[in-house]
This record gives structure tokens, C-alpha cells and sequence, in this order.
């Protein structure tokens, strides 16, 4: 299918109201957008500390779970510890991913 003619494209402006020329976008049409595009932008990102809150959450539920097994296992000392640093080291990274 062929696209408009000139004819046309000047009947269609005529019937608009469209007073601007070919490819020709008001400065207020891009403000418009601009600003929904930022709000957008910033309620994408309240979502995304929303769900990163509940991914951390889930990250100490399982930690703490991880920790009534570990105490039920009575391991000695030194391998608790051991396992203990490297929970924690994995909260802190979650942590940190969160809190970025």
C-alpha cells in the first residue's frame, strides 16, 4: 500500500488543526513525553526497591532457617563458624545489591 500523498498528508493536517510542517514536532509534544518518561523512570525504580526488599527478605528467612539446622546439627565450633562467615558474606552482598 502506498503511503499518502502531499494532497492527502495537507487534508489531514487541514482537518487536525495540525498547523506544523512535515516531521514537524511541537517543543511542548517532547516536553510531554519527556516528563512521562521520567515518571515512569522513577516508579521503575521504587518497584525495583520494592522487589530487591522482598529478594533480601527471602535471603534471611532462608539464612535463618539455615541457622535452627545448623544449631540442631550441634557441629563443632570451628565448622559452625566457618559456615556462619560465609552465610554472612552472602547477606552482605545481597545487602549491598539492595542498598545500590
Amino acid at each position: 500500500m502506498a503511503g499518502a500523498g502531499a494532497d492527502e498528508t495537507k487534508l489531514t493536517r487541514e482537518a487536525l488543526k495540525w498547523p506544523y510542517g512535515e516531521f514537524e514536532i511541537p517543543e511542548e509534544v517532547y516536553d510531554t513525553f519527556g516528563a512521562a518518561g521520567k515518571k515512569g523512570q522513577a516508579l521503575e525504580e521504587e518497584w525495583n526497591k520494592v522487589t530487591c526488599v522482598l529478594k533480601c527478605s527471602q535471603a534471611l528467612r532462608v539464612t535463618c532457617s539455615m541457622l535452627q539446622d545448623i544449631e540442631c546439627l550441634e557441629m563443632p565450633k570451628q565448622m559452625l563458624s566457618l559456615v556462619l562467615e560465609m552465610l554472612f558474606s552472602t547477606n552482605s552482598s545481597i545487602n549491598a545489591v539492595c542498598s545500590s
